[in-house]
C-alpha cells in the first residue's frame, strides 16, 4: 500500500514506470501536475544482475509506481454474498483455486467491486496475472535501483486520472481505448467504475493491417455484449499515448458506428490537483475499511502488501502515538503555563497587601473609632459626656489617664491614685451614676514613685441604656 503524504514536503515529485514490449518507459513527474522532471526509455536488454544501466541522473522520487499493460492480466466476475472488501478478499483467497485459468503457476490478484444487487451481494471483478511476469518487473526495478510501492495496471491508472474529471465520468457506461505502440486498452466506465477491461498485443505488422485492429475492437465490443457483465457503452473515447491516435480513431469510428472524442493524455494530468491523491486510491490506508469503495487495482504480490500494511499499521501507530504525545506535551505546557501565570498573580497580590496593610490597620482603626462615634451619637451619649461624669462623680485625689469605649457600650477606665482606699471607693459613687452600671474592679497594684506611692487601678462597667437614664431622672 502506498501513502505518500507523509512525503510531499520533502520531495514533490512521483516515479511512473510503463511497460512495454521491449522496455520500460520511467517518468518522473511532479505531483502537482504532470510536469516532467526526468524520462527515460529503458530497453530490456540493458536491464539485468549482470548488467549496469547508466542512470546517474535519476532523481529522487516520494514513491514509484508500475503500471503493466493489460494484456498481461486476465479478468474474472464473481457474486460473493458480502459487501465488505475485506470479508470479500478472504472468500476470494478460499474460492482462488476455482477462480484462476490456470493452476499450473501461481498469480497475484486484486479486486473491484462493480456493483451491488437487490439482494445485498456483490458484483466483483477480479484481475489476474502471473507471478512471473510481476516478480521479472520487480527484479528489473531492484536492479535499477527503484522498489515500486504500487502495481496497477494501466486501465486503472488512466482511470484514477479520469475520476479528477467528473464530466466525463457520467453514470451512463462509455468505452474508452486506450492505443500504444505495442498493446491496445480497452475499458468501459459506468459509475466512475471500471465494468470491463481488455488487453490486446500488437505487432508492427499486426498495427499496419487495418482489419485485424478492427476485428480485435469488434471482438472488445462483442465480449462487452455477450458477457453482460457491464452495459453496452454509449459514449467512445481514445486516449491519445501516441501520435498514431488519429488514424486509430477513424477506425474505431468505422467499425462503431459512432463518432469518437480524442483525450490527450497530457491533459489528464491536471495541474489543479495531485498525482499523489489519485495514487493513493489504488493503494491506500482505508485499502480494505468497510468505508471504501474498493474500485481500484493493485497487483502488488500478497507478500509484499502484507508488508506495506504491517509498515503503514506501525507507522500509523507511532503516528498516533506521536499525536498522542504531542496532545500531551501542550497540555502539560499549558498547565505549567497557567501554575506560573497564577502564581505570578499571587506574588502579585501578596505583594500588593504587604503594601496596603499599614494603611488597612489605619483604616480599620478609624473605622473603629467611627462605629464607636455612631454608636454614641445613636444613644445620645457622647465622649464628653462620659469623662465629664468620671470627673465629676470621682474623687479629686484620682486621675483618669485612660478611657476606652467599646462597639458594645463597654467601659474601660484606668487611673491612678494616692491611697488604695480611694481605689475601691470609686465603685459605689460610678454605680450610683446615670450613664454606668455592672462597676467592676479589675485589678489596683502599688507603685513606688521616689518618696511616693501610686496606685494604679482599672475599673471595667457597662454604660447604661436611654431608657434608664431618663426613668433616674
Amino acid at each position: 500500500m502506498l501513502s505518500f503524504k507523509p512525503l510531499l514536503k520533502a520531495n514533490r515529485r512521483i516515479g511512473l514506470v510503463f511497460v512495454h514490449g521491449k522496455g520500460l518507459d520511467m517518468q518522473v513527474r511532479s505531483c502537482m501536475g504532470g510536469h516532467f522532471h526526468w524520462q527515460q526509455y529503458m530497453p530490456f536488454t540493458d536491464i539485468g544482475p549482470d548488467r549496469k544501466p547508466s542512470h546517474p541522473d535519476m532523481p529522487k522520487a516520494a514513491g514509484w509506481v508500475l503500471i503493466i499493460p493489460a494484456y498481461q492480466c486476465t479478468t474474472k466476475y464473481a457474486f460473493l454474498p458480502s459487501a465488505d472488501p475485506a470479508e470479500i478478499e478472504k472468500m476470494l483467497e478460499f474460492e482462488l483455486p476455482n477462480i484462476v485459468p490456470y493452476n499450473t503457476q501461481p498469480w497475484t490478484w486484486d479486486f473491484s467491486i462493480v456493483g451491488q444487487q437487490e439482494d445485498g451481494a456483490s458484483k466483483v471483478l477480479v484481475v489476474l496475472s502471473p507471478l512471473s511476469i510481476i516478480d521479472r518487473y520487480i527484479q528489473n526495478l531492484l536492479s535499477l535501483g527503484i522498489k515500486p510501492d504500487v502495481i496497477t495496471v494501466s486501465v486503472m491508472f488512466y482511470t484514477s486520472l479520469l475520476n479528477r474529471d467528473k464530466t466525463l465520468l457520467e453514470l451512463s457506461p462509455s468505452a474508452y481505448f486506450c492505443l500504444n505502440d505495442d498493446y491496445l486498452d480497452f475499458f468501459v466506465i459506468e459509475n466512475r467504475q471500471v465494468t470491463f477491461l481488455r488487453g490486446a498485443r500488437l505487432n508492427a505488422k499486426f498495427y499496419e493491417n487495418t482489419r485485424l485492429v478492427e476485428a480485435e475492437i469488434l471482438r472488445s465490443l462483442s465480449m462487452v455484449k455477450e458477457h453482460r457483465f457491464a452495459n453496452c457503452p454509449d459514449r467512445f473515447f481514445a486516449i491519445n499515448t501516441n501520435n498514431s491516435t488519429a488514424n486509430f480513431v477513424k477506425i474505431v469510428e468505422k467499425v462503431a458506428g459512432v463518432s469518437v472524442e480524442e483525450i490527450e493524455s497530457a491533459a489528464l494530468y491536471n495541474e489543479n490537483s495531485s498525482i499523489i491523491d489519485r495514487l493513493t486510491t489504488i493503494s491506500s490506508d482505508g485499502y480494505l475499511s468497510s468505508a471504501s469503495e474498493k474500485a481500484q487495482i493493485s497487483l502488488l504480490p500478497r507478500v509484499l502488501k502484507q508488508k506495506h500494511r504491517r509498515r503503514n499499521k506501525r507507522r500509523q501507530m507511532a503516528l498516533h502515538a506521536l499525536k498522542v504525545c504531542f496532545v500531551l506535551l501542550l497540555a502539560f505546557l499549558c498547565l505549567k503555563t497557567i501554575i506560573w501565570r497564577k502564581s505570578r498573580l499571587l506574588e502579585r497580590y501578596e505583594q500588593r497587601l504587604s503594601d496596603i496593610s499599614p494603611v488597612a490597620e489605619k483604616l480599620q482603626f478609624l473605622q473603629q473609632q467611627l462605629n464607636i462615634i455612631q454608636s454614641q451619637l445613636q444613644g445620645n451619649v457622647s465622649t464628653l459626656d462620659i469623662v465629664s461624669e468620671l470627673y465629676r462623680v470621682l474623687p479629686k485625689d484620682i486621675t483618669v489617664h485612660y478611657l476606652s469605649i467599646e462597639h458594645e457600650k463597654k467601659i474601660t477606665t484606668r487611673a491612678q491614685a494616692k491611697l488604695l482606699s480611694q481605689a475601691f471607693d470609686c465603685i459605689g459613687p460610678l454605680e450610683q451614676s446615670d450613664y454606668f452600671e455592672n462597676v467592676k474592679q479589675s485589678y489596683a497594684n502599688q507603685r513606688r514613685i521616689q518618696d511616693s506611692i501610686l496606685i494604679d487601678f482599672e475599673i471595667v462597667a457597662n454604660l447604661q441604656g436611654d431608657h434608664k437614664r431618663k426613668d433616674g431622672r
